[in-house]
């Protein structure tokens, strides 16, 4: 049995994985309250490779969600009948499911009048909802850059990673099967003592790419990829599995399980997680952090969380997959429900991330959150975004 203490580990994931206005634990708040979280995931391709022919085992590449409901400790969820006879459930169905609130495309789910129910639900009941949003070809491709700032000479540029990231991945996505092909040339991310070659490469697709710069990281990524030339080694590029862009998701499991120390941690039913983590124990001083895996028909918060879960990911990838232009078409467009139903996911975000900003963490392009903010909340995007 491997232990782990999680105050260590807390402190190492907002190191390692820094988020907006969650950089400094000191910074935090709400996460010792004592709560019970309720968690499922969508899209979880559990591992990401790439190929011989230099594409990848799975070609969408959506954005995986790990999340779902948590109430306080003291204040249980309530009984699970009233909402299924709200919703309509027929007593055939044994659990509560995403698919039995809405089905179809982003558009058509926030047309659903049972979703509006269960936000409300939600919100009435002092519910709040929690997640990870992870975008897997950004988190594929972030230590490319970061291992441009752990040499030196790079630090004057490290108070704009974040936009350096995200340039790198809008210019990359442009044409981004042929970008990961480069990378399997390479034996990314393995790519070892070859760096000169890899950096030109690099920098030769970006400039081929993107010829004119749509922002000035544009100009600051190529100068540094340039410079990149002359380097022995990427610091993490090296004593990898070539070809192997995520090894696995588990270790986004840990991180709320670290986080949220005194509550109780309730996870859908996951094999492979399950068999990772195991042989893990969690522990708070002298006290064990509760987490378990159960199966979603003994659990109705789970059943909760896999309507929440089901919902983000359409919300997410529907942000990722449209520009600002195409978004603001499609908010303008919006009938009352749809418009209704957006407005109770803001509130609900909202009112989560009051209790405490632990409950709301993403790993994904800056252009990513600025959409999100701007097509949830009303927010202004940069002129970039168009």
């Amino acid at each position: 049995m491997l232990t782990i203490d999680v105050n260590h580990v807390r402190q190492g994931f907002l190191k390692l994985m820094p988020s907006p206005g969650d950089k400094v634990i000191k910074r935090l708040y709400g996460v010792d309250e004592k709560m019970v979280f309720y968690y499922d995931e969508t899209n979880n391709i559990r591992k990401l490779h790439l190929r011989e022919d230099g594409q990848p085992n799975n070609r969408e590449m959506k954005n995986f969600i790990l999340g779902g409901i948590a109430h306080r400790t003291m204040t249980p969820l309530p009984d699970v009948a009233p909402l299924r006879e709200a919703l309509r459930i027929q007593k055939s169905a044994p659990e509560i499911k995403f698919d039995l609130i809405a089905k179809g495309d982003y558009l058509d789910i926030l047309r659903s009048e049972k979703l509006k129910i269960f936000l409300q639900y939600l919100l009435n009941n002092r519910i709040y909802i929690h997640y990870y949003n992870l975008n897997l070809v950004y988190w594929s491709l972030v230590d490319i850059i970061d291992s441009l700032f752990a040499d030196p000479r790079f630090l004057p540029f490290v108070i704009y990673h974040r936009e350096i990231k995200n340039e790198l991945h809008a210019i990359v996505s442009r044409d981004l099967f042929s970008f990961l092909a480069l990378l399997r040339a390479y034996d990314y991310p393995n790519v070892g003592k070859k760096t000169s070659e890899f950096s030109e490469s690099v920098l030769a697709f970006l400039n081929a790419t993107a010829k004119t710069p749509r922002t000035p990281a544009d100009l600051w990524l190529k100068s540094m990829l340039k410079e990149a030339t002359k380097l022995e080694e990427l610091a993490f590029l090296v004593d990898n599995e070539s070809h192997v862009l995520i090894e696995g998701l588990h270790d986004f499991y840990v991180r709320p399980v670290c986080l949220f120390r005194k509550s109780e941690h309730i996870f859908d039913e996951e094999l492979t997680v399950q068999k990772q983590l195991g042989d893990i124990e969690f522990m708070n001083g002298t006290r064990r952090v509760s987490f378990s895996f159960v199966n979603s028909k003994d659990s109705f918060g789970v059943q909760l969380s896999d309507v929440v879960c089901g919902l983000l990911g359409k919300h997410f990838n529907f942000i990722e997959e449209n520009s600002m232009p195409e978004l603001r078409k499609a908010k303008a467009a919006l009938d009352e429900t749809q418009r209704g139903n957006l407005k109770l996911l803001e509130k609900l975000i909202d009112v989560s991330d009051k209790f405490s900003n632990g409950m709301i963490y993403r790993t994904v392009p800056e252009d990513s959150d600025f959409k999100h903010q701007a097509f949830t909340f009303g927010e202004v995007t940069p002129p970039h975004l168009g």
